[in-house]
């Protein structure tokens, strides 16, 4: 099809009905959870774009939207406009939307891979480092459910929710001490099996033992113990600040995992073949939660302590 075919198509079709074509040739491929959160995203951009034919999408009209949503109030932190991140996210999902168009010959360019994305890094908070005495301290102060989670996450680094606060009692492979996801997942990578160390298997039997709810989640919903808990970050914001232990979010407790396998596992390729299911960066020793900021090594004596201390803590 030709520059000018492809214009005249692009005038015929609404930016909605080409939402809609997206839906039907993306979400099938992806997640539940992904789904959702593409079309929250989708959502905004209808708001901005609807009504508008395809044609009538420019780079500068992208580069207004880019400009419009990172003025917007931020929902979950008052007095806050929205990160950078997210409005990149929502420019990410709208270039390949318009891919899609150009794929099937609509449009013959997309408008939206000329703009420049926000600078995600400028906006993070530096990853400070957790001492083995901080760590005793959140795990004594910790909830029961939350000192089994944080065990769960600084010994596999699975992720917080899907990988962790999620995860049902069918999904433990006693047997071989792994961790099962099956297909319900965010990556194809994710599905592998997560081995277990002798420590989160013990404490998860210990929890399981203990357990006096019938229900199929490891950390069922206090309210409706048929669903899994959907959130921690109030529990985790209230342990953080009975212990005086500055805020980091939970989720970071994933680079502890990594920067404790590169302690006893330097070699990249090793620790790729320990933790393959996705594109999860090998972490650095410096600048993340549980690092140690100055490059000092550990020894395999230390590094045993902190395990054993780890283990008389829970």
């Amino acid at each position: 099809m030709t520059t000018a075919n492809s214009r005249s198509t692009g005038e015929r079709i609404a930016f909605e009905e080409m939402c809609k074509e997206f839906e039907q040739s993306h979400f099938a491929a992806i997640s539940a959870g992904t789904v959702a959160g593409y079309r929250a995203y989708l959502n905004h951009l209808k708001a901005f774009f609807g009504g508008l034919m395809l044609a009538r999408i420019t780079t500068k009209l992208v580069e207004e939207y880019r400009d419009h949503r990172r003025q917007q109030p931020s929902i979950r932190y008052r007095g806050r406009t929205l990160k950078g991140a997210t409005v990149n996210h929502e420019l990410e999902c709208l270039t390949c939307l318009l891919d899609l168009a150009v794929r099937r010959e609509y449009i013959p360019e997309n408008p939206a891979r000329a703009v420049k994305h926000f600078n995600e890094l400028r906006e993070r908070p530096v990853k400070q480092m957790l001492t083995l005495e901080q760590e005793n301290r959140i795990l004594n102060a910790a909830s029961p459910h939350l000192r089994v989670g944080i065990v769960l996450l600084v010994q596999t680094g699975g992720r917080t929710y899907t990988e962790g606060f999620q995860l049902r009692w069918d999904q433990i492979d006693w047997e071989n001490r792994l961790i099962r996801f099956g297909n319900d997942v965010k990556t194809p990578g994710s599905s592998e099996p997560l081995p277990l160390t002798d420590l989160a298997f013990r404490v998860l039997r210990k929890w399981k033992d203990e357990s006096q709810s019938d229900s199929p989640f490891i950390f069922p919903s206090m309210r409706k113990p048929g669903r899994p808990i959907r959130s921690v970050k109030t529990a985790w914001r209230a342990t953080l600040k009975r212990t005086s232990v500055p805020h980091f979010p939970i989720y970071n407790l994933r680079h502890a995992f990594c920067t404790r396998l590169s302690w006893v596992a330097p070699d990249a390729v090793i620790q790729a073949s320990y933790k393959p299911r996705d594109k999860a960066p090998v972490s650095t020793r410096r600048g993340r939660t549980g690092s140690r900021s100055d490059g000092e090594s550990e020894s395999a004596g230390v590094r045993r302590e902190r395990s054993s201390q780890l283990g008389r803590s829970l």
